[in-house]
């Protein structure tokens, strides 16, 4: 695991070209591991030490149509619930109003990863005022030791275990992530693409970028939502802009959107029906 230090502010940053090889919808070489923007974190509001605490091997993914419920799932809470304790643990969920959940959405959070950066950023700013939010399940995993991006098997035995324990289609799991958690999120897509229905990066894009067969084998019969602040890096907008064309190119199912009045960080009160859209017309 890549154990990357944690300060009141997190910030990485790169030269490297907004284009990426051949405008092929990357960040660049070298790749940034997140943006220039800032992530103001209050270190006394964390609850473990990132870079020291261990996360478990968690083996392969479980099936994802396994039809009992295991022995060490708990009882869905209100609210946002932090599961912790289970094979894939931790991660946060919410889940969806008395109609039932109708996609379960897995999103990797940016900065380090932490339980506090998904609290009090990802939840209120990426989630909590779009409508759609009671009809599907949301789940973010969580890191303690700053880094997400080698946790690709992880977050696909999480995506499995959510739906062998608070119930879903499998066929309906929709991976999802901002910032280093996007750079995560569209790693795991190359490596578990059988896991997820859908990848939607807001923002995301490829460490390094993957070749025309990797991108179909992938995405054949997926869609690829790519959400950038107008406000955000001339880095971000061009690679997800550059990444839509190369995509729409390869016959996949792209959308591309340009958040107006938004930065790297989503502003407090943003509205994500889009990103509820995208996920409940994707059946």
């Amino acid at each position: 695991m890549r154990a990357w230090p944690i300060s009141l502010v997190l910030c990485a940053c790169s030269s490297g070209s907004p284009l990426g090889p051949n405008g092929a919808g990357d960040l660049g070489d070298p790749p940034p591991h997140g943006d220039a923007t800032s992530w103001v974190v209050d270190a006394a509001e964390t609850d473990a030490d990132p870079v020291d605490a261990e996360v478990p091997d968690h083996g392969a993914a479980p099936d994802l149509g396994a039809a009992e419920r295991p022995a060490y799932c708990p009882p869905a809470a209100a609210g946002l619930q932090d599961v912790v304790g289970t094979p894939a643990a931790p991660y946060l969920v919410h889940h969806p109003g008395a109609s039932g959940a109708e996609a379960t959405v897995v999103f990797l959070p940016g900065a380090d990863g932490s339980r506090m950066i998904s609290t009090q950023f990802i939840w209120p700013r990426w989630f909590a005022n779009g409508s759609g939010v009671d009809r599907v399940r949301v789940v973010v995993p969580y890191t303690n030791d700053g880094d997400l991006l080698d946790e690709g098997q992880r977050v696909a035995a999480v995506a499995a275990e959510v739906v062998a324990c608070f119930g879903g289609d499998p066929g309906r799991v929709h991976l999802a992530g901002t910032s280093n958690g996007g750079l995560a999120a569209f790693g795991t897509m190359l490596q578990h693409p059988g896991s997820f229905a859908s990848l939607l990066g807001a923002p995301g894009a490829f460490e390094r970028a993957p070749s025309d067969a990797a991108l179909i084998a992938a995405f054949t019969g997926k869609a690829i939502f790519l959400a950038v602040g107008a406000e955000d890096s001339n880095r971000w907008r061009a690679a997800a802009e550059n990444l839509h064309q190369r995509m729409l190119a390869l016959g996949v199912r792209s959308e591309h959107l340009e958040l107006v009045g938004e930065g790297h960080i989503l502003s407090e009160g943003f509205d994500s029906t889009a990103f509820y859209n995208f996920w409940l017309a994707e059946e």
